[in-house]
C-alpha cells in the first residue's frame, strides 16, 4: 500500500463497491477497495447471485455504473438466460469486467483479507502480509449483505439464505422434483441454474445444511444423467 491512511475505505468489491470507489477517486478523494475473497464481483460471483434486473442494464446516463453493465453486455457469453425483465448473467464475464475497470484506474486494492475490528476510525485486518491496520476519514461497506455495517450496529437482521448452482445438461429433467429447488431456470446451452433454499438461521449450520442438500441433490442428477458443475464460495445471503 501506497500510504497507511485514506479519505476513504470501502469494504466490498461488488459492482456497487466497485461504483463507489471509482466515484470517490473521480472526486480526486484517496481511496482503499478491500475485499474477502480474491476475485471481484460481489454476490455474483462468490455466492451465484446471478439474476439481475434488465432495466439496470439498459440506463442512458453515463455514469460508472452504466459503463460497467455496458461492458458486460457487450462480452462475448454474458447472458447465460433471459426472461423478459431479468438477465442471467454469467459471473466470468463480471469479474473480469470488474477487474479490468480496477486496473485501468489504478484503483488501490486490496484482497483476501479478513477484517477482525473496526473502531476509532481504524479498521484492522488479517491479510497475506498478517495483521495490518489502515486509518480512514469514512468507511463504506458495499458488501451485498452488509456484514461490516452489521458487525458495527449489532442490530437484528432477517436473513434468507440459498444455495446457488449450476448442473450440467440433462438427459431428462426428472432432477427438477427434488424438493429443495426454490427456483430452477434452463440457460441457452442446456444446463440449468437452480437456487436451492437453506432453512437454518445459524450461518455455520446453514453452511453445513448447504453440503447435505448438495450432497442429496447430486443423487437426482445422477439418475437424470448429469452433475453439478459450479459451485459458490459461499451461500447466498439476503437480506430482507
Amino acid at each position: 500500500m501506497k500510504n497507511q491512511k485514506y479519505e476513504h475505505i470501502v469494504y466490498g468489491a461488488s459492482v456497487n463497491g466497485v461504483v463507489k470507489s471509482l466515484s470517490l477517486m473521480n472526486e480526486g478523494k484517496s481511496v482503499l477497495l478491500l475485499n474477502k475473497f480474491g476475485f471481484t464481483g460481489g454476490a455474483i460471483t462468490e455466492s451465484l447471485r446471478l439474476i439481475s434486473k434488465k432495466e439496470e442494464f439498459f440506463k442512458s446516463d453515463n455514469s460508472i455504473k452504466s459503463q460497467i453493465y455496458k461492458q458486460i453486455l457487450d462480452e462475448n457469453y454474458s447472458i447465460l438466460a433471459e426472461t423478459t425483465s431479468e438477465f442471467i448473467i454469467n459471473p466470468e464475464v463480471v469479474k473480469m469486467v470488474l477487474l479490468k475497470f480496477i486496473e485501468n484506474s489504478n484503483l488501490e486494492h486490496l484482497f483476501h483479507i479478513v477484517p477482525i475490528s473496526i473502531k476509532n476510525n481504524t479498521i484492522e485486518l488479517i491479510a497475506k502480509e498478517g495483521l495490518i491496520s489502515f486509518e480512514f476519514d469514512h468507511f463504506h461497506d458495499l458488501s451485498n449483505e452488509k456484514v461490516l455495517s452489521h458487525l458495527l450496529t449489532d442490530e437484528n437482521r432477517i436473513v434468507k439464505r440459498y444455495y446457488n448452482i449450476i448442473v450440467t445438461k440433462p438427459k431428462n429433467k426428472s432432477f427438477l422434483q427434488f424438493n429443495k429447488i426454490i427456483r430452477d431456470i434452463e440457460l441457452k446451452d442446456g444446463r440449468y441454474f437452480l437456487s436451492l433454499g437453506i432453512n437454518k438461521e445459524n450461518e455455520i449450520e446453514a453452511n453445513h445444511h448447504a453440503q447435505i442438500i448438495a450432497d442429496e441433490l447430486s443423487e437426482y442428477l445422477d439418475k437424470s444423467g448429469n452433475r453439478i458443475q459450479l459451485l459458490p464460495a459461499r451461500i447466498d445471503e439476503v437480506i430482507i
